[in-house]
């Protein structure tokens, strides 16, 4: 979660469905009451509702889409590309959304993002996208929302980075976003890439007339095995200051239950060397690896792909990798449930 003095920030992509209901969750960080306006706009940039209120110091509210905006959707809408803007006139305020599945009940956490003005382009990754069909049945697919908070039309770049490709020579695809509307492609790769399959990091450079930044929010999903609905993730958008030349991912398992797959992107230019350092939940070191990572690369690796171990892993131990690199990259974790396969994401945390 993401909070800015006193100024707006965007839920995006957010869905009200027969199949997704969404939940909107806001704090207030300081120690007097806060005033705040929620406004609910659609994927076409209409604004369909708002609602206001306050919290208390320190205070925090969550609700139903529908409990927030009676007026505007009901248990039986079906939208998608709907985006909701907090703002207050007098605090900092943090925001949140839960998209949830109706079927399988599974749970994904959409982080709000301010709104940045004053930018007049810039670089988004997400760390990555996929068509692809993995272990146990699954077949794992991936959805982008895009939003224009501005004034003005944005253009947008998007481009796939291969795995273990240089990729300085990807074509982009070039789309337009109006202003205050939201593209939203429910499956990245064939809608917008026209990909049947594939996966990889995916960069979008953006221009911006009118100053204003747009705010992205991914997640990715496979259905469930056996019964309708889906299991899913929330993979964060994020720009190229968060990569890092040192970075950690905690919560990493591999045994009966649970499987981890480890990422890779180099979103520079560069060649670019990296060290992985497994750490046993005493600290002391399993296991090493070295990678190599050509411009603009994309990795995705198994546990037992990365590493070789004298033993496996104990069911339940916990364990860290640690990663160095020559040049900043991002780096990130997917644990998955095995018998659900319902996927948790494990952002790289710098050192």
């Amino acid at each position: 979660m993401t909070s800015a003095p006193t100024s707006a920030i965007g839920l995006v992509g957010l869905r009200q469905n027969p199949a997704f209901r969404s939940n909107v969750g806001i704090i207030n960080l300081t120690n007097h009451t806060a005033t705040y306006t929620l406004t609910l706009l659609s994927s076409a940039g209409a604004g369909l509702g708002t609602a206001s209120g306050n919290l208390p110091a320190y205070g925090a509210s969550q609700s139903s889409l529908v409990g927030l905006f009676p007026s505007a959707i009901n248990d039986s809408s079906n939208l998608d590309g709907l985006t909701v803007v907090v703002s207050s006139p007098d605090a900092p305020l943090r925001a949140y959304a839960t998209s949830v599945d109706n079927s399988t009940g599974d749970g994904s956490f959409v982080s709000a993002v301010p709104v940045q003005t004053d930018l007049s382009g810039g670089t988004h990754y997400v760390p990555v996208v996929t068509k692809v069909a993995g272990a146990f049945g699954t077949q794992w697919s991936s959805r982008l929302a895009v939003f224009n908070p501005g004034s003005e039309t944005i253009a947008l770049f998007f481009s796939l980075h291969l795995p273990k490709s240089d990729n300085r020579e990807a074509i982009p695809v070039q789309q337009a976003l109006g202003p205050k509307t939201t593209l939203v492609f429910s499956d990245v790769l064939e809608q917008l890439l026209h990909k049947e399959s594939g996966y990889g990091a995916l960069e979008v450079d953006w221009i911006a007339a009118s100053g204003t930044a747009p705010i992205f929010s991914s997640q990715t999903a496979t259905p469930a095995g056996g019964k309708s609905g889906t299991y899913g993730l929330q993979v964060d958008p994020v720009t190229l200051s968060y990569a890092t030349r040192s970075v950690q991912i905690t919560g990493v398992q591999q045994d009966d239950r649970f499987r981890t797959n480890i990422g890779f992107a180099n979103p520079t230019n560069e060649v670019v060397s990296v060290s992985c350092v497994l750490h046993k939940p005493d600290g002391s070191t399993a296991s090493t690896h070295s990678l190599t990572m050509q411009p603009l690369d994309y990795f995705q690796m198994g546990f037992n792909e990365l590493f070789t171990l004298s033993s496996a892993p104990k069911s339940g131990e916990v364990m860290t990798v640690e990663m160095t690199a020559s040049a900043p990259i991002f780096v990130y974790g997917s644990l998955i449930d095995n018998a659900t396969q319902d996927p948790t994401y494990l952002p790289g945390q710098p050192q």
